[in-house]
């Protein structure tokens, strides 16, 4: 057995945010130990000669790890080969938002984890006590995304009598960019500030809901355009939702990240740690993966309130105003890009990796039950440890 790290990855066009987090964990791979990259397809398109050369080299010579850092490499019949094989490989499986989603296709490849090492790996404390409902604890580890690994911008102030806010991700029902904008319009008209509101997103029609709705096509957008009618006292900006190398400079010169989001899938939170990692303080929802960084972050991410209110998720945003006047107000912003780089930078999440591939439990089997879809009851049972202590 080799000492070689095979890292997983997959070649497509999903969302900005998977691409970016794929390939922060290949960068954090490489720079921890000796790896070799497989980039898998679609099957119908993959090379069966690259796939066999794959599984006689695996045959032959088994790396000590295989990681799999791309949600859709998961259910690939290559990764599947590499289960059925008997070897002593390691497996470390990094879970993104969808992992209840495709609960189903991860009970029928139970029998190939059982008597394996394999470590299911989330990125925030949330997810985490989600995942152990369905994972034994003993093969659960925690590990952030690797997201910040760039030269940060130097910070650009603004006047004292503008504001320059800015949100970016997706425009999802379950994201509330709708609810954001009318109640930043409120907030503007009674503190009598001049808002640009930048927007740096993708129209999401696609994802399903925690009702499972259906949705429609150009959804979003007329819900955007019809909020923006009535939004008098915003200057309201969409740029498309892109890379972070382009949009550092936005970010550079922002004076306020807010987020509303109830999604779902929120298991992490790359774009507020990108906006803290630009010198950005965060106003957002206890939810999901961002309630790490309101912990870890007291000063600059100040936490909304979410409860559970008649089978909706109600955020409680009656003191909004005072809120961002104390957020803006923040003077040390350098102090803040440096705190978030000692707690996520490459370096550090190196050490929390390496430890994780050394850990030696053997997955004994999934304990709940796994399917694609939830009642609300279930919902409310799963994803408690997604919102307040105190939202019943």
């Amino acid at each position: 057995m080799s000492d070689e790290v095979w890292v997983l990855t997959y070649n497509t066009n999903d969302l900005q945010s998977v691409e970016n987090i794929s390939s922060g964990l290949v960068r954090l791979y490489s720079k921890s130990f000796r790896v070799r990259i497989i980039e898998l397809q679609d099957p119908e398109r993959m090379n069966s000669g690259h796939l066999r050369k794959w599984l006689d080299d695996y045959k032959a010579n088994p790396p000590g790890h295989v990681a799999v850092v791309h949600p859709s490499v998961n259910h690939h019949p290559f990764f599947q080969a590499l289960l059925v094989l008997k070897t002593n490989t390691k497996f470390l499986i990094h879970v993104f938002g969808n992992f209840i989603r495709n609960g189903e296709s991860w009970k029928k490849q139970e029998h190939l984890f059982l008597g394996r090492k394999v470590h299911f790996i989330s990125a925030s404390e949330c997810y985490d006590q989600v995942v152990q409902n369905f994972i034994p604890a003993a093969s659960c580890a925690l590990l952030p995304f690797p997201v910040i690994d760039f030269a940060i911008s130097e910070r650009k102030e603004k006047p004292n009598d503008s504001l320059q806010i800015i949100y970016t991700g997706r425009y999802h029902e379950q994201k509330n960019v709708s609810l954001m904008i009318e109640k930043l319009n409120e907030t503007a008209g009674a503190l009598k500030i001049k808002v640009e509101l930048i927007l740096a997103v993708v129209f999401d029609d696609f994802n399903p809901t925690t009702m499972n709705k259906k949705k429609l096509l150009g959804e979003q957008f007329s819900h955007f355009q019809d909020v923006k009618r009535k939004s008098g006292n915003l200057t309201i900006t969409i740029i498309p939702h892109t890379s972070l190398s382009h949009l550092k400079t936005i970010l550079a010169s922002s004076d306020l990240f807010i987020s509303f989001s109830t999604f779902q899938d929120e298991d992490f939170g790359c774009s507020v740690l990108e906006a803290l990692a630009c010198g950005v303080p965060c106003l957002v929802t206890k939810w999901g993966g961002f309630r790490d960084f309101i912990a870890a972050f007291p000063d600059a991410c100040i936490g909304i309130d979410v409860f559970l209110k008649e089978n909706s998720l109600v955020a409680d945003l009656s003191h909004l105003p005072s809120q961002i006047v104390k957020l803006v107000s923040l003077k040390d912003k350098k102090s803040l890009q440096e705190d978030v780089k000692k707690q996520y930078s490459d370096n550090s999440l190196m050490l929390k990796l390496k430890f994780i591939a050394e850990r030696n439990e053997v997955f004994s089997g999934f304990t709940g039950e796994l399917k694609n879809i939830m009642t609300v009851d279930e919902f409310k049972k799963l994803y408690q440890p997604f919102w307040s202590p105190d939202g019943k």
